[in-house]
């Protein structure tokens, strides 16, 4: 599955989607070795986050504007991101 934000950069992850506790968190999972701070920088204030998937179907989000976590879990990045009104 990929995704492509509104900085048109594209990802593979490998699942993203709303927040089960909180609709207005969005939460993808993606491998990425790079420095915490880089994919910071490439996720915080974006407008739109489209999600490309031959499996369940493609889908839009948007409004996850503000960056709220970035963690990584052994070669694993989390990311958290919450829609701004």
């Amino acid at each position: 599955m990929t995704i492509t934000t509104s900085q048109n950069k594209t990802y593979t992850v490998q699942w993203i989607d709303t927040s089960l506790f909180n609709p207005n968190v969005l939460v993808l999972e993606m491998t990425d070795s790079r420095r915490l701070p880089v994919i910071a920088s490439e996720f915080d204030e974006l407008t739109q986050v489209d999600k490309f998937d031959e499996t369940e179907g493609d889908k839009t989000f948007l409004g996850f504007s503000t960056l709220i976590l970035v963690k990584r879990i052994g070669t694993t990045v989390q990311i958290q991101m919450e829609a701004t009104t």
